[in-house]
């Protein structure tokens, strides 16, 4: 994951007219609290890893979604895995 956010932290600081939304998610498992904490998380710990790459953390717009936006069941722990994410969108500056 290193070696992706190095990569995107590369394009965000030869690009400064681009902003990067970053968007954390969560299986179902555990409180609706406790999923938005732990996207919450997910989502700061890149915001932090592309802050000490140089970007200025005013073009990173962090959001937890905790696990009201799954892309796969959560009945499988394949599923759960693919729930269990970070995604990142470039918005585009003018």
């Amino acid at each position: 994951m290193k070696r992706y956010l190095d990569r995107v932290a590369e394009f965000m600081n030869s690009n400064p007219k681009f902003t990067l939304r970053i968007e954390g998610h969560s299986d179902n498992f555990g409180s609706l609290e406790d999923n938005f904490n732990i996207s919450h998380s997910r989502s700061k710990e890149v915001v932090g890893y592309l802050v000490q790459k140089g970007i200025n953390q005013s073009r990173l717009i962090s959001t937890a979604y905790g696990s009201l936006r799954p892309i796969s069941t959560n009945d499988t722990p394949a599923g759960r895995q693919k729930n269990m994410r970070v995604e990142l969108t470039l918005i585009s500056g003018k």
